[in-house]
């Protein structure tokens, strides 16, 4: 009986995995990230590759504030801006591999180097997800 409770509750998570769409961009780091977040908790998903220069409807749906990428989409529910992803998947997921340490120090601090990388990131490519490609040139 245990078995068959233990099989019902890998299908009900086989089934919650499948309702996983990431839109995203190779262009974008932030798409990058989440796309590994996922893989490494063995998350199955739909990618649906965004043109940043001529944004889908779908896109523009999902993610009406900021259209941008990237947008996680579970179960018809939008979620936009990476890091907000990624604390998404570890708490909708929990028994899969947790991205973030269990010790709250350990997690501030993780979160300290995700932000430190967001800043230089944003610093040396202004506006590699929005609609100017171009980096920013050292005077």
């Amino acid at each position: 009986m245990e078995k068959a409770a233990e099989n019902v509750d890998a299908g009900a998570a086989a089934q919650l995995q499948l309702q996983l769409k990431l839109f995203g961009s190779w262009a974008s780091s932030y798409t990058h990230r989440v796309q590994l977040a996922m893989r490494l908790k063995g998350l199955a998903f739909e990618y649906a590759e965004e043109d940043l220069g001529n944004k889908s409807d779908a896109l523009l749906r999902h993610n009406p504030v900021y259209k941008k990428v990237p947008v996680l989409v579970h179960d018809g529910r939008s979620l936009a801006e990476s890091v907000i992803i990624l604390q998404y998947l570890d708490d909708a997921f929990p028994a899969s591999r947790q991205l973030l340490p269990a010790d709250a120090f350990d997690r501030a601090v993780a979160r300290f180097w995700c932000h430190f990388g967001d800043d230089k990131v944003r610093t040396r490519f202004h506006g590699t997800c929005d609609d100017s490609p171009t980096p920013v040139e050292n005077g």
